[in-house]
């Protein structure tokens, strides 16, 4: 899946912790939906219940979404650790 463009930026969503910020992507991210984002943060959730989560979104003014894929490929892999 291709991340959104809108106008000069490609969008995406990711998961924060309010209690650790961090910024591009937060604790879990970038995803290209935020239907994607919001299953990640269910599945943080579950695992580390004393985060305080919240679904973030973000662009960047770049010209095509490479960067954010592979990004979220390796959001993708800390994800299915929570799972095993």
């Amino acid at each position: 899946m291709t991340f959104p463009k809108n106008g000069p930026f490609v969008s995406y969503y990711f998961v924060m912790d309010m209690k650790d910020e961090r910024y591009p992507y937060g604790c879990c991210g970038p995803f290209a939906s935020q239907a994607e984002a919001e299953q990640a943060l269910e599945r943080i959730a579950r695992a580390f219940p004393a985060a305080d989560l919240r679904l973030g979104q973000g662009g960047f003014d770049i010209d095509d979404d490479e960067m954010l894929i592979e990004a979220q490929g390796k959001a993708r892999v800390k994800l299915a650790r929570l799972a095993a």
